[in-house]
C-alpha cells in the first residue's frame, strides 16, 4: 500500500457531516471551490474557523474515493451499509488503519480468534514502530490517541464491539449491501475492500 502514515488524532467518524457534502455535490455537482461552498452554507455544521478546516480536511480527503454512485448508495443504504463505507474512505486514505485491518482483525478472524485486547492494540502499534520512522516520531500521547482513535472507528463502524468488563473486544463482520460491494469492485478500492470483507 502507498498510503502515508499519518497521526490523525483530530479526527472523528464524521458519518453526518460526509452524508450532507455527498448530499450536496450530488445536487451541485458543477461546484468548483467546494471549502467555501461547503463554509457558506454550513454544510459540516461547525462551531468555528477551525473546527471547519478540521472537519473539511477530513471529509475532502474521504471524498476523494467516493464515485458519484457511491455517493447516491450512501445516501440510501441501510445505517449500518453507511458506516461500512465511511470507513472504506478512512482505510482507502489511512495506512495505519488499513495495516491494522489487514494484520491484526483479517488475520485473527481467519485463526477463528474472534477477540482483541489492549496488548492486540499497543503490540501493532510497537511492530509499525519499528518498521516506521514516521511512527517512532510520533510521541507516546499521539501513539495513545491514534489507538483510541482506531478503536472508536472500529466500534463505530460494527466491525468491532466493547465487551461488558471493557477488557476485550470482540470481532465483528457487519452486514454490507450488495449494491456497495458491486461499486466499489467496479470502481473503486478492491484491496481495502477485500480487508473488510475478511
Amino acid at each position: 500500500m502507498l498510503m502515508k502514515y499519518r497521526a490523525i488524532t483530530g479526527e472523528n467518524f464524521y458519518v453526518q457531516e460526509l452524508k450532507n457534502a455527498c448530499q450536496f455535490l450530488l445536487q451541485h455537482p458543477e461546484v468548483e471551490n467546494r471549502k467555501q461552498a461547503f463554509q457558506e452554507l454550513d454544510i459540516l455544521n461547525c462551531i468555528s474557523e477551525s473546527n471547519f478546516n478540521k472537519k473539511f480536511q477530513a471529509i475532502q480527503k474521504r471524498l476523494q474515493v467516493f464515485t458519484p454512485k457511491l455517493m447516491e448508495l450512501f445516501l440510501k443504504v441501510d445505517y449500518s451499509t453507511v458506516k461500512f463505507i465511511n470507513l472504506y474512505a478512512i482505510l482507502s486514505k489511512e495506512r495505519f488503519f488499513a495495516e491494522f485491518m489487514d494484520e491484526v482483525l483479517k488475520e485473527k478472524y481467519s485463526l477463528l480468534d474472534f477477540e482483541l485486547t489492549n496488548y492486540d492494540f499497543y503490540e501493532f502499534m510497537e511492530r509499525k514502530r519499528e518498521q516506521s520512522e514516521i511512527i517512532q516520531q510520533w510521541s507516546n500521547a499521539g501513539c495513545n490517541k491514534m489507538i483510541h482513535k482506531l478503536k472508536n472507528f472500529l466500534i463505530e463502524a460494527n466491525f468491532l464491539e466493547k465487551s461488558l468488563s471493557g477488557e476485550l473486544y470482540l470481532i465483528k463482520r457487519p452486514l454490507v449491501d450488495m449494491a456497495v460491494i458491486e461499486e466499489i469492485e467496479k470502481h473503486g478500492n478492491v484491496k481495502i475492500l477485500r480487508l473488510m470483507l475478511y
